[in-house]
């Protein structure tokens, strides 16, 4: 199952290791070392440790990474909407107002990789550029993106 990040003029397709990679990219652009590392912890699948890490249940797990997410956030003052758009599933549809997508815009404007996070072999695979101009469309043009 894939990922399709569009709005009503753009849209780009990535399978779910494409669309963590772009989200795991952003993330470092929040330049909070403590974000990046407790972010990257529950992405890389590091969760899975949870017995090895004292806790009784990946539940309690969760509970004590949410807790420490949260102070982490607003110790920082993380943007709300970048978290937002960081923790949301990709699985089922997904909106993202025209906020959300000029705070995001704001982070990445200036960023760019030659990585692919789109299908490798399919001639209008998504790089981040392609990324970068369905935020800024949304962003300018007050529309949502949406992640199906």
């Amino acid at each position: 199952m894939g990922v399709t990040i569009s709005n009503h003029k753009h849209s780009i397709d990535m399978g779910c290791g494409g669309f963590l990679r772009l989200r795991t990219t952003i993330s470092k652009l929040v330049t909070c070392k403590e974000f990046v590392d407790i972010y990257d912890e529950l992405m890389s699948g590091s969760y899975r440790e949870w017995e090895i890490r004292g806790f009784n249940s990946s539940e309690e797990y969760f509970d004590d990474y949410d807790k420490r997410a949260i102070e982490i956030c607003e110790r920082n003052k993380i943007d709300e909407e970048i978290v937002t758009f960081l923790y949301a599933s990709d699985c089922g549809g997904y909106s993202f107002s025209a906020k959300t997508c000029r705070h995001l815009w704001k982070l990445i404007k200036d960023y760019d990789d030659d990585v692919v996070y789109g299908y490798v072999g399919r001639p209008d695979r998504a790089m981040f550029k392609d990324f970068k101009k369905i935020v800024e469309t949304s962003a300018k043009e007050r529309r949502v993106m949406r992640i199906s």
